[in-house]
């Protein structure tokens, strides 16, 4: 059973994680939200673009930043996003006492 305490001391563990990493939130603002609709209608249909990964793609995009990420198959086909891929710990080799344990 999942008490809301515990929900919420794993929330205050989160946001302490973030902030020692020094990440900065971004919010969805207007043009965001009208770049992730535009890229949902164009690419829907052609590469199965869901509103999740749009909006990930429209904030990239509208903030000029760069987009790290394991699978760039979801946004390889958007114009102006830069991509920097890395690989993911599930494309190497486990061991079999980490696969037992963890997954």
């Amino acid at each position: 059973m999942i008490f809301d305490t515990d929900v919420h001391i794993e929330y205050r563990r989160f946001q302490k994680t973030m902030k020692s990493w020094g990440v900065k939130v971004i919010h969805i603002d207007q043009e965001i939200s009208a770049r992730a609709v535009f890229y949902v209608q164009e690419y829907a249909l052609s590469h199965a673009m869901m509103l999740a990964d749009a909006l990930i793609a429209a904030t990239v995009v509208q903030t000029s930043e760069t987009l790290l990420t394991a699978n760039d198959k979801h946004y390889k086909f958007i114009p102006n996003l830069e991509i920097k891929k890395f690989l993911s710990v599930l494309n190497f080799p486990l061991s079999k006492d980490f696969t037992q344990r963890y997954i």
